[in-house]
């Protein structure tokens, strides 16, 4: 189940579970994900799609962002990640 969206779809949960993944694995304090990498979760996502589902996540304080990334097909910059809501919290991504 994913804090604050007990209805949430399968894309939304593998993405969160994607998110938990890399912050559990991470040996720094954060961790990196690029949109469009984050929407091969599931064949229903888009890369925009994973960008607004995780927009809703860091509002709902599942996640928590410390740098946005930048757009771009070549020169873009994944998105930074801080991991400690994952530390703080158990975050359960599936049903």
């Amino acid at each position: 189940m994913v804090v604050g969206m007990p209805e949430a779809d399968e894309g939304r949960r593998r993405l969160l579970a994607l998110h938990r993944e890399l912050a559990c694995r991470s040996t720094s304090e954060k961790y990196f994900l690029s949109y469009r990498d984050a929407a091969k979760v599931h064949p229903s996502l888009t890369h925009q799609d994973a960008h607004t589902i995780t927009r809703a996540f860091a509002r709902l304080g599942v996640i928590k962002f410390l740098h946005p990334g930048k757009a771009g097909l070549k020169r873009g910059e994944a998105a930074e990640f801080s991991r400690e809501p994952f530390r703080a919290t158990r975050v359960d991504a599936t049903r």
